[in-house]
């Protein structure tokens, strides 16, 4: 959090300075301060050990990956809306489908090296809820969307918007539920079963675990 703190010290200011002043490099150094800033969220969630689904080293590039989709998708509704930013409209959509391309992918990596893992089943299956729902609202619709926003000239405008909607929302719901909803922790763990007086062991356990 220390070093989430100075770079918030550095950021907020830059990006202030670079707002009045309109300034292109202004500008790029305040993205990549933010872009540090993102990172350091999720850095602070691997850092809590005690919490299977957080401190998978997935969880940095997902969290990273989500944060840029939002962003972008958030920027495509606006340049689709604001006229003085529709021509960069397209452009801005080809690089929102790539985010979210990405950031599908992260997110399966991340699921499958959480299941390899093993965590609390219940963390689990929280995930396995909503990756439907993800899949469609956050990968599926707004890629249609886009793609036929290319197509459809009449209609680019509202598909562009409602596409990035679509992209910064699922993104949104996904920190939401990793934070709050599939956190549980690690609780105790065996490394085998214990017996009393003369025998073997048993097998290692961990209640409440998924274990593939």
């Amino acid at each position: 959090m220390t070093r989430e703190a100075w770079i918030v010290a550095v950021w907020f200011p830059l990006a202030a300075l670079a707002l009045w002043f309109q300034l292109p490099a202004l500008l790029i150094a305040a993205a990549g301060f933010a872009v540090l800033f993102l990172g350091s969220q999720a850095m602070i969630l691997q850092a809590a050990k005690g919490i299977p689904a957080w401190r998978m080293s997935w969880v940095v590039p997902l969290i990273i990956a989500t944060g840029l989709a939002e962003g972008g998708g958030l920027f495509l509704a606006a340049t689709a809306q604001l006229s003085a930013l529709q021509p960069l409209a397209k452009v801005v959509a080809a690089i929102a489908i790539v985010l979210v391309a990405l950031r599908g992918w992260i997110w399966r990596s991340y699921l499958a090296a959480l299941e390899t893992a093993g965590a609390p089943t219940r963390a689990l299956a929280v995930f396995y809820d909503y990756r439907a729902w993800f899949f469609m609202i956050g990968l599926a619709l707004p890629l249609t969307l886009i793609v036929i926003g290319f197509a459809v000239t009449p209609a680019t405008a509202i598909l562009f918007a409602i596409a990035g909607v679509c992209i910064a929302a699922a993104g949104i719901v996904l920190k939401f539920i990793l934070v709050t909803r599939a956190s549980f922790n690690q609780g105790f763990a065996l490394v085998h079963t214990p017996v009393r007086g003369s025998g073997h062991a048993g097998p290692a356990v961990k209640p409440g675990w998924s274990l593939s």
